[in-house]
């Protein structure tokens, strides 16, 4: 797994301007179609530096306010190959006068979503689907504007980090089979106008990730309060860690945990303060662009 990264993707959508001289429709208009603009400033994925050939984003856009998303959001998923980013039957405007709002989502599916204000998000262990990215814009726009409409992204999701060091009294380094995050909540809603995500259901045990072999295990999370333990498995024995206080995972944040794991079967946290922090997710740059 390459770096979590921190947020703030800034993607424009970019209209072209539009001159009215008479009554005629819209569709004599070559600006009538929404292209995009997307361009990277600090880059949010939680698996690379920069948007790959393949990467598909979601753009919505809907009318009537900018407080509430309408039934009648229109969807437009737009890919990129590694140069450009395009998509099949673009947006256009209705008219020149009604205003849009939008919102963005990092990945994008075929996922129906019933209510924009609680979509139902499940944790899954691909890093990539469970890394959700945000971008709304609601101050209203018309198609008489020839200006950009930014979308700027940001993690709705946590990012926990534990590292594992091992006591001088092992004499080779212990091969960790498992290391598992008790009593987290693993399911949640989405409202993708104020980005909140709510955990729901029962909260459970979490397997982490491998990112190297007995030594870091890192997953996208829930944002939440942790107050379970956490168990190291090395030759068929818990290792168990308990937290003094609870851990607490903010969205566009990664806790990072050093634990010092003894052959006694004792778990502390590294005794190295710098070790145990809350960090923004590391920064890159990029960019592309698309047309109609």
């Amino acid at each position: 797994m390459k770096k979590i990264l921190l947020s703030l993707t800034i993607v424009a959508l970019l209209f072209a301007g539009c001159s009215k001289e008479n009554d005629d429709s819209i569709e004599d208009f070559s600006s009538k179609y929404v292209s995009i603009n997307a361009t990277m400033g600090l880059s949010t994925k939680a698996t690379a530096t920069a948007f790959e050939s393949g990467d598909v984003i979601g753009v919505y856009a809907w009318t009537g306010s900018g407080e509430t998303i309408s039934a009648g959001t229109e969807k437009k998923d737009y890919g990129y190959d590694g140069s450009v980013w395009t998509t099949l039957n673009p947006m256009s405007w209705t008219d020149l006068t009604t205003n849009y709002y939008f919102f963005g989502v990092y990945p994008t599916s075929d996922h129906v979503i019933a209510d924009f204000t609680a979509d139902p998000f499940e944790l899954v262990a691909n890093q990539i689907t469970s890394d959700v990215l945000i971008a709304t814009y609601v101050t209203g726009m018309n198609g008489s504007n020839a200006i950009a409409v930014p979308l700027v992204f940001t993690h709705s999701m946590a990012k926990f980090t534990i590292n594992l060091s091992h006591g001088t009294e092992w004499t080779t380094t212990p091969t960790v089979s498992s290391v598992t995050v008790s009593n987290a909540y693993d399911n949640a809603t989405i409202n993708y106008i104020t980005k909140e995500v709510t955990p729901t259901g029962t909260a459970t045990d979490i397997s982490m990730p491998i990112v190297s072999a007995n030594s870091e295990y890192a997953s996208v999370m829930i944002p939440q309060s942790i107050s379970g333990v956490i168990t190291i498995v090395i030759d068929a024995t818990d290792y168990v860690y308990t937290p003094d206080t609870p851990i607490s995972l903010t969205a566009g944040k990664n806790f990072i945990l050093s634990l010092v794991v003894g052959h006694d079967g004792t778990v502390t946290i590294d005794g190295d303060s710098s070790k145990t922090k809350i960090i923004d997710w590391t920064t890159a740059t990029g960019s592309g662009y698309a047309e109609k």
